[in-house]
């Protein structure tokens, strides 16, 4: 198993706590998870299957990296999101 946390989100660029918010990824975010599913297609054994937080910013990230590795067994699980923020996201 190996766990990858999301690109950068506009929240994560704004220096924001972003909880369970939907935020997107930023193009930078986008290049940070091809250069990590290379890294990981470089360095790793075959994934069976990926699997995501329902949130765009860890799916996007999740489809980037499943597209890379040639994985097509992809998963979206709402039990990986990050906490609730309450008020503060």
């Amino acid at each position: 198993m190996l766990i990858l946390r999301h690109g950068q989100s506009v929240w994560n660029a704004d220096g924001r706590w972003q909880g369970q918010a939907d935020i997107e990824l930023t193009e930078h975010g986008r290049e940070q998870a091809r250069l990590a599913a290379g890294l990981v297609a470089s360095e790793c054994p075959p994934f069976e299957a990926i699997v995501s937080s329902d949130l765009s910013r860890a799916s996007e990230t999740a489809d980037i990296v499943a597209g890379v590795l040639g994985c097509t067994s992809r998963h979206r699980d709402p039990r990986w999101r990050e906490n609730h923020a309450g008020e503060w996201q």
